[in-house]
């Protein structure tokens, strides 16, 4: 009976509420991951920025990585931190 319920069940699942893909791995359904496309440096004030929210705010870093978002995320980060630092080290030297 138990034999007959395991192969019942389906190969993949798809999770509305966190958008992921399960794939069974023996009894167990797995995330399905992939790796991000980013091409962008993730940079100094990305990595500052990820160690902040591996401390910090675990959740937004755990959605963030699970759903492959975390590279780009970095990377819009690190940009816009790269600006402010520009225009204020521009502003203390016009000063």
């Amino acid at each position: 009976m138990e034999e007959k319920n395991m192969s019942n069940q389906r190969k993949i699942l798809h999770d509305d509420r966190n958008g992921l893909d399960y794939v069974l791995a023996g009894d167990y359904y797995l995330p399905v991951l992939s790796l991000s496309k980013e091409t962008r440096p993730i940079g100094y004030w990305g990595m500052l920025r990820k160690e902040y929210m591996k401390n910090y705010k675990s959740g937004m870093y755990s959605y963030l990585l699970l759903t492959g978002k975390l590279d780009s995320y970095l990377a819009d980060m690190n940009e816009q931190a790269q600006e402010q630092y520009e225009l204020i080290e521009a502003q203390i030297r016009s000063a």
